[in-house]
């Protein structure tokens, strides 16, 4: 089996598939020259081939006749160095100036023959397969150093995703200012009230009254506008496009401390050029999101409702307050799309209806209500946007690196292969 040009640069290109092809072989014939039998890379590879016992037979190539046995003699030290069978016969090819062609000499014509009678295939796969396990933990210790960079790669995807909910709850869920998403089912619950007077008050826009606000829900419209002006939704992408700056620089700071592992280099890279796509996908799912969760906005609302109607007194003192009627008001500006999100959650007539019920007979209930949604929205937020969103994309990148210069090789296929190294199987299958 020949390997041409052992000292060439280029021979790293096509090495892999002839050590591939000489350990299928059942005899190895190694042709050296005099130049070149001393190549350390020839003694590299006939090392590696030992444990596969195969009969071997050596060509001298290039001699000028009388200078063998020296050369021999320094060939079989060599091959001592090497290895710890028997040196093998060696056939010394006489350079033919005349006609440029190797001479093999007659009486070593059968050397071939006889190497062949010394093959068994029976033992083989037996024997391939003690290579392997000989050297399978050196020759997958790149393979498990990709894998662990990988499991670095889910931690700080992690650890970024960790912090960014962290982030969303401090500066939204538990923000005294920002936190809209109960104002909103506290405005869906004034349109639920009959309120005395509140007909005399919209007189100027009559055309509210007469149009059924169910309708305007049904199509959405509410859900909608009331999305495009949340400050939940511009916090979410901000909070999204921090994260990626922060994985951003954390990838370059690994990719300098460890300069032995372009994997981090090449994950800085892929980031850079999908950071956008990321960023648009998240921003997609967070409108969703928000349109969505809405419905768990009206059940909360709905909720309150069916408990003011236990407790008649605090519902009758509420509808009897100028304050609430003028929050109604508001209320149904914002569900008509006529404010911002950010205006309900001020305006002093909702706070002070939300001060009325916080010290109602319903107060405790209401506490616990709010509690419930932020639990729930926090949740949501995780499992359909940092989650199926972010992380779904972020850990997919790998798959985008280079099969060149990356194996590529998953924790299961290489828990497959070295299942089967205690098995009766041709080992060589699993490369």
């Amino acid at each position: 089996m020949g390997h041409p040009d052992f000292d060439s640069i280029d021979s790293a290109n096509y090495r892999e598939g002839v050590i591939r092809a000489i350990a299928l072989a059942d005899i190895v014939i190694l042709v050296v020259s005099k130049e070149k039998y001393a190549d350390q890379t020839v003694w590299d590879l006939m090392s590696t081939l030992e444990s596969l016992h195969q009969p071997t037979v050596i060509c001298l190539n290039k001699l000028v006749e009388g200078s063998e046995p020296v050369i021999i003699h320094s060939l079989k030290e060599k091959w001592q160095l090497a290895r710890n069978d028997e040196f093998p016969d060696v056939v010394p090819l006489y350079y033919q100036k005349r006609t440029g062609l190797p001479f093999w000499p007659e009486s070593d014509q059968q050397r071939i023959f006889h190497a062949q009678t010394k093959v068994d295939h029976q033992k083989h796969a037996q024997i391939e397969q003690k290579l392997l396990q000989k050297h399978w933990q050196s020759w997958m210790e790149p393979v498990a150093a990709e894998h662990q960079s990988l499991n670095d790669w889910h931690e700080l995807v992690d650890q970024m995703i960790k912090q960014a909910l962290e982030n969303y709850q401090r500066d939204y869920l538990n923000h005294p200012h920002h936190y809209e998403t109960f104002q909103h089912a506290l405005a869906e619950l004034l349109t639920l009230l009959e309120i005395p007077g509140l007909a005399s008050v919209l007189s100027g826009t009559r055309k509210i009254l007469t149009w059924p606000i169910r309708k305007i829900m049904k199509l959405g419209r509410k859900r909608l506008h009331i999305t495009d002006s949340s400050h939940e939704i511009t916090l979410l992408n901000q909070i999204a496009e921090h994260m990626l700056i922060q994985m951003a620089d954390s990838l370059l700071d690994k990719a300098e401390q460890s300069n032995q592992n372009p994997l981090w280099r090449e994950f800085s890279s892929l980031l850079r050029t999908q950071r956008q796509d990321i960023l648009q996908n998240f921003s997609s799912a967070a409108k969703g999101y928000h349109v969505s969760f809405q419905q768990d906005v009206e059940e909360v609302a709905h909720g309150l409702y069916r408990k003011l109607q236990e407790q008649p007194m605090v519902l009758n003192g509420l509808r009897a307050t100028r304050a609430t009627a003028d929050a109604a008001v508001i209320a149904l500006t914002l569900q008509m799309g006529g404010i911002g999100v950010h205006d309900l959650v001020i305006a002093p007539a909702m706070l002070t209806v939300t001060s009325l019920l916080a010290e109602s007979a319903i107060g405790s209930y209401m506490h616990k209500v709010e509690a419930e949604l932020k639990q729930n929205q926090l949740n949501t937020v995780k499992q359909a946007l940092f989650i199926q969103s972010m992380r779904k994309k972020l850990l997919a990148l790998p798959a985008q690196l280079s099969t060149i210069t990356h194996f590529n090789i998953s924790p299961d296929q290489l828990q497959a292969a070295e299942s089967q190294l205690t098995e009766k199987r041709h080992g060589l299958r699993l490369l």
